[in-house]
């Protein structure tokens, strides 16, 4: 064999190697056809799924440079800031994500969440992810968002703003409901809440279970709710007070230690005299339950007990007896005592409170003390008395709180009259 054919051979046998090192090279080049960004799960807002860390970015930037305060936005006045002017009753918790969570408006499209999802089943290609959500950010198809109108954008934010405070609501009702499946959605929902309620007895602890995303509760049959509670805040025809948009978000499902509580306080109705009357003539004609608990406030440890209650001869304080001794709670005589009448939105739950100061007897040695007084007169929903809380800081009783649970319902027609 020739030297010049030895050397073709030899070049032939290389030819598989070097092809394939070449077409190696031109796919690894390749620019992407899919220039997606953000989270890959479907989740609805769920966390990345990679092993490692490192910069990351987009267009010769990195995503932390896509970072934006709403506030600097242009729809922030005009648009967002009559949605929380229409929704006093509970925009401290919409500013709290609008503005503690991280928005990042990158230029590229978004992965996207699968439609049936987001219930609609009914639409499974032709719709756009304009928004992606994890637990502290929202991504943002910035390309996208800068062909909406001003009112669509303010739209999509309220929406992100409404979803995560859906989702919080769930989680908590999880933590009531089942402590299994809340364990591993505890440290992520203590840390968004700690915001909110930084001394939450709920978040005290922590918990070693593994980590859950937030956003992986949500099915499709929360997606409606968040977006009919998103129309809710939007519809600026809408003649609803803050107050009832805030029962309608109840109603759908967000938590009232999430959004805002339903309570209302203000000046009980001629200062409570009526319901002071009405206490009075439930002890004198024996319309409370004999049945009462105890509370220690030291201990904060109860005690059902037998208990008792009459008017005093010279009707200024009821007389509780609870078998082993007896205490004189001292009603206000004062015409003016500080009531606060409370009502809860949703349930019609409502307490009037009355808080006073009082002289009592002087004692052996000529000394007079003037304790505080409390009386809690709650109602239930119908109108009808549910129970009485008597308090005092007096140091004559050994215990301090009486709570009598149960207010006999007074028949129709068979009402007191004073």
């Amino acid at each position: 064999m020739t030297m010049q054919a030895s050397r073709n051979r030899f070049l032939l046998s290389l030819m598989p190697w070097l092809l394939c090192g070449f077409m190696t090279f031109i796919v690894a080049c390749q620019p992407s056809e899919h220039t997606s960004t953000g989270p890959t799960e479907t989740s609805g807002g769920g966390g990345n799924t990679g092993d490692g860390g490192g910069g990351t970015g987009f267009n010769s930037k990195m995503y932390e440079q896509y970072i934006t305060k709403l506030e600097t936005l242009d729809i922030w006045k005009t648009e967002i800031n009559k949605v929380l002017e229409r929704t006093s009753s509970f925009n401290p918790s919409l500013l709290n994500v609008l503005q503690k969570k991280t928005w990042i408006f990158v230029p590229q499209k978004l992965n996207r969440i699968d439609a049936e999802k987001m219930g609609m089943e009914f639409r499974t290609k032709d719709y756009e992810q304009y928004a992606f959500q994890t637990e502290g950010e929202v991504w943002i198809d910035s390309a996208a968002f800068n062909n909406l109108s001003p009112e669509t954008q303010a739209y999509l934010i309220i929406h992100e703003t409404v979803m995560d405070l859906y989702v919080l609501s769930k989680v908590r009702n999880i933590g009531d409901k089942n402590p299994e499946d809340f364990a591993p959605l505890k440290n992520a929902y203590c840390l968004r809440m700690k915001d909110l309620f930084p001394e939450s007895p709920f978040c005290a602890d922590t918990t070693s279970a593994k980590p859950k995303s937030l956003y992986s509760v949500l099915t499709a049959s929360d997606y409606p709710k968040i977006r009919e509670a998103t129309h809710l805040l939007m519809d600026s025809a809408s003649e609803k007070t803050s107050d009832e948009i805030l029962v309608h978000l109840l109603g759908l499902g967000f938590d009232e230690r999430v959004v805002g509580s339903a309570l209302r306080m203000g000046p009980a109705e001629d200062n409570g005299a009526k319901d002071l009357k009405n206490l009075i003539g439930w002890v004198k004609y024996q319309a409370i339950n004999e049945s009462c608990i105890i509370k220690d406030p030291a201990t904060n440890q109860e005690q059902n007990r037998k208990c008792s209650l009459s008017l005093s001869a010279d009707k200024k304080a009821i007389v509780i007896n609870n078998g082993e001794s007896s205490f004189h709670f001292l009603l206000p005589q004062d015409e003016h005592p500080f009531t606060v009448h409370s009502q809860h939105l949703v349930t019609k739950e409502s307490t009037v409170k009355f808080s006073y100061w009082a002289r009592e007897p002087e004692d052996e040695n000529g000394w007079i003390a003037v304790p505080s007084f409390e009386i809690l007169i709650s109602y239930a929903g119908n109108g009808q008395p549910a129970s009485v809380r008597l308090e005092t800081t007096s140091s004559l009783p050994a215990e301090k709180i009486w709570i009598f649970s149960k207010i006999f319902s007074i028949p129709p027609g068979m009402g007191f009259e004073f």
